[in-house]
């Protein structure tokens, strides 16, 4: 099998399994990590410019569906500020009860 065939099996792998489970591959869960050492590793060759035209552009497409999947804690709030912002909420208001 050639190092392209694999990467396409990869790559059709992690989209098939963010479709699926409407969530990103977690470093937390042992079934993951394959994937999630897999995109590590793509998006450090894509960043150094080490990677081919055709599997950049598919591999964007695979980060794009993952940063429309927004991570929320247990709490419900959105985890830091560039997510408030790309989804344009300025504030999260906290009501105080007092009594």
């Amino acid at each position: 099998m050639k190092n392209d065939e694999k990467w396409q099996l990869r790559y059709n792998e992690v989209m098939t399994f963010m479709e699926r489970h409407k969530r990103r591959p977690s470093k937390h869960k042992e079934e993951d990590l394959v994937m999630v050492d897999w995109i590590k590793y793509n998006k450090r060759r894509l960043a150094q410019g080490r990677m081919d035209e055709v599997r950049a552009e598919k591999f964007k497409r695979l980060l794009r569906l993952g940063e429309s999947m927004t991570r929320m804690n247990q709490y419900g709030y959105i985890e830091d500020k560039r997510r408030r912002r790309i989804l344009g909420i300025q504030h999260i208001h906290t009501e105080e009860f007092t009594e």
